[in-house]
């Protein structure tokens, strides 16, 4: 598409794919996507499996219980102790479950310092993976793991696409549980 021209038809086949009940819908000006009709779907009679036996710090998980594909939310404000939560939780499952820690705001030495501040030896961390990334989480999820995100961040102007991210992340799952650390805001209700 080179010329007006070629734009113009382009624009016009695009419009009558999007009509009528045509594959495209239109999302703005000049942006088009595929409609996705079809879905898996779940088979409840053949499916197999339990939850997921993983220890929350606090003694959490004696009041729910965690499945496959869960994913588990922590928010606070800044300093209110969601990277030690997640540490913690990381220290509790570690034995028991492949983990993998995602971390977007240390590097090695700050989480070496705070790790050794748990007084157990840096042997003691040798079952976490842990790894720096601070975007396109799903990208590099573990399926069948337990995925540990501190923290995900969000542009201040796109925080509305915070349920995409985590949508992205639930697809990857199989087996697996993403628990992710939020951002929230002095006064907020939400992260």
């Amino acid at each position: 598409i080179i010329n007006h021209q070629d734009k113009s038809a382009a624009q016009m086949a695009l419009s009558r794919l999007s009509s009528n009940g045509g594959p495209l819908e239109k999302q703005s000006r000049g942006t088009f996507r595929i409609k996705a009709e079809n879905c898996e779907s779940i088979d409840i009679f053949n499916t197999e499996g339990s939850e997921i036996n993983v220890k929350y710090p606090l003694g959490i998980h004696e009041l729910f219980i965690t499945h496959p594909k869960n994913i588990i939310v922590v928010a606070g404000e800044s300093d209110a102790g969601k990277s030690a939560f997640v540490m913690n939780f990381a220290a509790l499952n570690k034995d028991q479950h492949p983990v993998t820690y995602f971390s977007s705001e240390m590097g090695a030495l700050e989480l070496k310092t705070r790790l050794i501040k748990y007084n157990r030896g840096m042997e003691f961390w040798k079952n976490v993976d842990f790894r720096e990334r601070s975007n396109d989480f799903a990208d590099v999820i573990h399926p069948d793991g337990i995925n540990i995100i501190d923290y995900l961040e969000l542009d201040p102007e796109k925080t509305y696409l915070v349920g995409k991210y985590i949508m992205d992340i639930w697809d990857k799952l199989h087996k697996g549980i993403a628990v992710i650390s939020l951002q929230k805001d002095e006064g907020r209700d939400y992260g």
